[in-house]
């Protein structure tokens, strides 16, 4: 899943109307895992007269959970989603819609016969991943876009994402399924000079204070920054104390 779970819209008085009656009921069959019963009945919502932060909120769950359990109009719902969280200048949201969107666009490339689908979800991942905002789990969609990479042929646009990824996000638990990615694909992680340094900074920023040491140990290679290299090296060191 590449976003966090949807914080929950304001809950409406009854007095509201029969839509936000409906949209809470929907909420219900949600939290009790009734998934099929709960997009279907926000999927009837969609075209319901409902307050404005009822309305982005029925779109983006609506989307999300046609899209997990393969129901039709998941695309057209997420746009939606996507399109009145800008109305509504709710970046957040929007941001978790495109993401939503390139992951189901990304599981219909599968059975897809066209390959254009795929290209459609490589670069809908591509833009995400760039984007990189907040909710959003870039490290799932920079895998995703590794994984899309290569069905697409392109195993070394594949690696190199991969080994972006190893760089940037060392401290992540999922890190050694990273790795033995790019095993699969016959690569190994980046370890040049400015690799290290870049890797060292991350698990700083981490507080891996002594994983950046030992990624930095041992003579500076006369390529590297020195001052960059000494000044992270010893900042990791006096924190890893």
């Amino acid at each position: 899943m590449l976003v966090a779970t949807l914080a929950p819209a304001a809950l409406a008085d009854p007095a509201d109307g029969s839509g936000v009656a409906a949209y809470r009921q929907a909420r219900q069959l949600e939290a009790g895992g009734d998934l099929r019963a709960a997009a279907r009945d926000y999927r009837a919502l969609l075209d319901e007269a409902l307050p404005a932060y009822v309305r982005g909120d029925v779109a983006l769950r609506a989307g999300r959970l046609l899209a997990r359990t393969h129901g039709e109009g998941a695309d057209a719902a997420l746009r939606r989603a996507e399109s009145l969280a800008r109305e509504a200048g709710d970046g957040r949201r929007a941001a978790l819609a495109r993401a939503l969107r390139a992951e189901h666009t990304l599981r219909r490339s599968v059975d897809a016969p066209e390959v254009a689908v795929l290209d459609d979800a490589i670069a809908q991942l591509r833009a995400v991943a760039r984007e990189a905002a907040g909710p959003v789990d870039t490290f799932a969609v920079r895998r995703l876009l590794a994984e899309a990479l290569g069905r697409r042929g392109l195993p070394e646009e594949a690696v190199a994402t991969l080994q972006a990824l190893e760089l940037d996000r060392p401290a992540h638990p999922d890190i050694a399924e990273v790795r033995a990615a790019l095993a699969a694909l016959g690569a190994a992680p980046a370890r040049d000079a400015a690799s290290r340094l870049r890797q060292a900074r991350a698990l700083v920023a981490a507080r891996r204070f002594e994983e950046a040491a030992d990624v930095l140990e041992g003579p500076v290679p006369p390529e590297a920054p020195r001052a960059s290299w000494l000044h992270t090296r010893g900042r990791a060191l006096f924190r890893a104390r």
